[in-house]
């Protein structure tokens, strides 16, 4: 058994960064809460009955009623717990205030895990310092188990040893969490005995959680990119962008993302196919607003969270009454049945964690019987993958590749101005750029044309206009549509040119190679080598940058990209379009609407301070529209720019271009804002598809 300590990245949305506060009091030096919403010894029967079994909680409480620690990186905090069969009510496990980050129950229920977790800012980037310390649950026997970021505690089902998983040697990093080089396991009994379990990739804290056979786990590889881990191929596989990422304590690997709203878990299988999307806020406190710290227990039909979490102001002294909720999925976790609010006081609680004792009864058994699963197989794209020096399929992959030297690369783009994702989780670019980070313009750097060998592949669609696919290193390649249409690569003192005879359709996806054998290139439509020349050119016409960029003055999408420090022969760009074709073939159209409409209500605008770590956000406006009252998301913030357009007058008309908003799965991974007082969710909901508006 498990006792589950669900994995999450700390994505904090429409609430301003808060100071941690340390010389404001406690709210109160007794260690019993303020209040229930039952006598204690009721409580712990009520939450009994909800789980069908002798239940013990931990999490820790903020002592600033006037601010949050959602991070957890305060020393003013008290470690909180409960438990159905003791009769103390909610209490304090330690009398002092202090730092008690991601606690965790061990699967016997007997010991409480947590992490010391202090943050050192650097250059606008986190920095942490870390050490793994274990107590008893009656708050005996503290000790420090050694450096690092407990994670996980797993029971070993042959020998009934205890196994504490936990990231080491922490980076700078832009996220809330912390972000490590790898994760490591010790024995509970043996601390000094560390084996690495994960190194492959660096990999987010808050945000691991391992299957009940110890072959799967979930995380973040890091933060934004949720995915799943196989430790039997060493190998893993991206679901969506997210955070506080979770997988089941049994052996079916189903596993959850937390989308960036903090309203919903998208729950997934062991193929990586998304089976729900569940509201996590329908607690009649929560009235539909954010939530945070979600975590699965060590049984598979519960959870916890702390919630409501909310950008409204409150008065000073009045606290901030973020409580412990635990939620009961369905079986086959495609519903939550019902609803149990653990705390009940004026201070924050926060990362939450819930054992229920193990039953022999199969209604409150803690694990499923292990099943015959597979993960998701590896993309066969491109077809010869040896020489890539780059490869970015979409934003839901893992875009991982083997780099010429034999080390393994991911590569990872961000978005620039104007440029976001699109619904098949392409780059849209209306004249934005995405430029690679982390380490795959290493690569790229240090090719060079002229005086060698390149490829390069990608699905491109056109809006209109002239625009660069490629600029910086290695070259310039660019599609002119007027006035000639034309493809064109620019590198050094060369250039190879093609024109487009005819013209291919804008609007259409188009697979454009090219191949540079030796000085000599040639350029490739839908897997056909079209006419081109090679001459001498002015070499002040190649970039002045040696720095990758995508899409600068481009109007249209990129996908499918894919660079190589060698040529590319004719069959293989054959090949390869040959399985993008199979991929566009699948895609179905979207209704898309031209309508005007009355606006009716606004939600209020985002302000990029209040929603980093992220740096792009909607908002929701209502309309009457032919009758019917709809829901808008428009973009209010992109690259961490507020964007114009919105100051739109209530009762005023305005053309709309939209589609529904369910059609986008991409926007599942945006922060956003929806005043549910003035626009009923349950509106139908629709997507601006129209080019944002930059503040001049």
């Amino acid at each position: 058994m498990i006792s589950r300590s669900l994995s999450v990245i700390l994505a904090a949305i429409f609430l301003g960064a808060c100071s941690d506060g340390e010389n404001q009091p406690a709210a109160s030096s007794d260690p019993t809460p303020e209040s229930g919403s039952l006598p204690p010894s009721g409580r712990e029967e009520s939450l009994q009955q909800f789980t069908g079994a002798r239940t013990k909680l931990v999490w820790t409480q903020y002592q600033n009623p006037d601010k949050v620690d959602k991070q957890g990186t305060s020393k003013n905090h008290y470690l909180m717990a409960i438990d159905s069969a003791d009769g103390r009510g909610e209490r304090r496990v330690l009398p002092a205030k202090d730092n008690y980050a991601y606690p965790i129950i061990t699967p016997d229920g007997k010991h409480i895990v947590f992490t010391r977790k202090q943050k050192i800012e650097k250059g606008g980037k986190r920095k942490f310092d870390v050490s793994i310390e274990i107590v008893g649950f009656d708050g005996s026997g503290l000790k420090k188990l050694g450096e690092g970021y407990a994670q996980e505690v797993w029971e070993d089902p042959a020998t009934g040893r205890f196994w504490v998983y936990a990231g080491e040697e922490f980076v700078l990093h832009g996220g809330t969490a912390p972000v490590c080089k790898r994760i490591i396991r010790f024995p509970l009994d043996a601390p000094e005995k560390r084996e690495t379990v994960w190194d492959k990739t660096r990999m987010g804290t808050d945000s691991f959680a391992i299957s009940a056979d110890a072959k799967r786990f979930s995380g973040l590889f890091p933060w934004p990119d949720a995915g799943i881990g196989n430790l039997e191929s060493n190998d893993w596989e991206k679901l969506t962008n997210g955070c506080w990422v979770s997988m089941a304590p049994d052996n079916s690997y189903d596993s959850w993302v937390f989308d960036v709203a903090h309203k919903n878990l998208l729950m997934f299988d062991a193929s990586g196919e998304q089976t729900a999307k569940l509201p996590v806020n329908t607690h009649p406190d929560l009235e539909g607003r954010e939530t945070y710290h979600p975590r699965w227990g060590n049984h598979r039909q519960f959870f916890v969270q702390s919630g409501p979490h909310t950008s409204g102001k409150k008065k000073k002294g009045h606290g901030k009454p973020i409580e412990i909720y635990l939620g009961k999925f369905s079986p086959d976790l495609r519903s939550i049945e019902g609803w149990f609010k653990v705390s009940n006081n004026s201070l924050p609680d926060i990362y939450p964690d819930v054992w229920v004792e193990p039953s022999e009864d199969p209604a409150v058994a803690t694990t499923a019987e292990p099943e015959t699963r597979q993960v998701p197989k590896s993309t066969r794209w491109p077809s010869a993958p040896g020489g890539l020096i780059f490869k970015w399929e979409n934003v839901r992959a893992k875009n991982e590749f083997a780099a010429p030297g034999g080390d393994n690369e991911v590569s990872k783009l961000e978005p620039k101005g104007l440029a976001r994702y699109g619904r098949h989780y392409e780059m849209v670019l209306d004249g934005g750029t995405f430029d690679p980070i982390l380490d795959s313009d290493q690569l790229v750097n240090a090719i060079d044309p002229e005086a060698g060998n390149f490829g390069f592949q990608g699905l491109v669609t056109v809006n209109a206009g002239t625009g660069e696919l490629l600029a910086g290193a290695p070259g310039r390649l660019t599609i002119e549509i007027s006035p000639q249409p034309a493809l064109r690569f620019t590198y050094g003192s060369r250039q190879v040119y093609a024109p487009l005879n005819p013209p291919s359709k804008t609007g259409t996806p188009v697979h454009v190679a090219l191949s540079v054998n030796a000085g000599e290139g040639t350029f490739f439509v839908d897997g056909q080598a079209i006419a081109s020349s090679n001459e001498e050119t002015d070499p002040g016409d190649a970039p002045a940058s040696a720095k990758l960029q995508f899409g600068a003055g481009f109007d249209g999408t990129l996908e499918q990209v894919a660079l190589y420090d060698r040529p590319l022969p004719a069959a293989e760009v054959a090949a390869d379009f040959a399985l993008i074709q199979k991929k566009l073939d699948a895609r179905k159209p979207v209704g898309r609407r031209q309508v005007r409409g009355k606006l009716i209500a606004k939600s209020p605008l985002p302000q990029p301070g209040n929603i980093k770590p992220y740096v792009r956000a909607l908002v929701y406006y209502a309309y009457e529209v032919e009758g019917e009252n709809i829901a808008v998301a428009h973009w209010a913030i992109l690259d961490s720019r507020p964007l114009g357009g919105l100051d739109r007058e209530i009762g005023m008309s305005y053309d709309l271009t939209i589609e529904p908003k369910d059609a986008h799965p991409q926007l599942v991974s945006q922060a956003e804002s929806m005043d549910e007082e003035k626009i009923d969710f349950l509106m139908p909901l629709y997507y601006d598809v129209t080019t944002p508006t930059p503040i001049q």
